[in-house]
């Protein structure tokens, strides 16, 4: 059986048949992702936990002075890109580090850009020592293809998996512009000290939020809430991996 590690927040311990998974619980089914990738031939090795931002993931993960450093089994990794701006993590510094720069619009977007790039570097590294060909599929939050351009052994399976799936249930659907921007599931950010932030930033949550939350096309792939993919969604999103896998990455 091929093997796919997978690098996630929630995203990856999704709603199953009957409950949400549970990471200590065994009597609880697997997680659908893995059940429909062990379905079609791949083991899923899991590294995730819920709420984790993207610099969490790759601090936790891919640096070599944690003491969570992955060494890969098989050569195909699969990162659900759940943004840096997320929620405290607890004594985690990396999470905050944003709130610096609210205040200043330019120096705010500079900031992000600088971050991603940033964690991407290292998960170069990681990439290329134990020869990992990386996916990155936009998840929690949306993951622009910038971001890759020019770097090795990184892969885009698409900047925003809710986006695909309202394309693909949505065909007349043509866009101009993403469907979805950066903040569309980050509503539990904006009680810090929002006073201080510029009034573009301020702009930008407030649209971000609005256009997702509104978006009845959306409500239809998402359960039970309005953050995580249904059953019938991670089918969809593992056969567009599986096939992109086969038809991409593999000799």
């Amino acid at each position: 059986m091929k093997v796919i590690s997978i690098f996630s927040d929630s995203w990856y311990w999704s709603w199953n048949h009957t409950l949400k998974s549970r990471l200590k619980e065994k009597k609880i089914k697997l997680p659908v992702m893995k059940e429909f990738l062990e379905f079609k031939g791949y083991e899923a090795i899991p590294y995730a936990s819920p709420g984790s931002s993207f610099s969490r993931i790759v601090n936790q993960y891919f640096n070599k002075q944690s003491k969570h450093y992955v060494k890969p089994k098989g050569n195909i990794s699969l990162i659900l890109f759940s943004g840096i701006i997320r929620r405290e993590e607890g004594d985690n510094p990396v999470s905050r580090d944003w709130l610096n720069y609210c205040h200043d619009y330019e120096l705010f977007n500079r900031w992000y850009d600088k971050e991603i790039n940033k964690f991407l570097d290292i998960v170069e590294v990681w990439a290329k020592e134990h020869n990992q060909k990386v996916i990155i599929a936009g998840g929690h939050t949306r993951f622009d293809a910038k971001y890759i351009e020019g770097r090795n052994n990184f892969f885009l399976l698409t900047e925003d998996i809710i986006e695909s799936l309202v394309l693909m249930y949505n065909t007349w659907k043509r866009l101009d512009t993403p469907l979805y921007g950066r903040f569309k599931l980050c509503g539990d950010i904006v009680d810090h000290k929002i006073e201080t932030w510029h009034p573009d930033l301020l702009s930008e949550v407030h649209k971000d939020l609005h256009d997702f939350e509104t978006c009845q096309l959306a409500k239809l792939i998402l359960w039970p809430d309005s953050g995580h993919l249904n059953i019938q969604s991670y089918y969809y999103l593992v056969d567009w991996l599986v096939d992109f896998i086969e038809k991409k990455l593999v000799n």
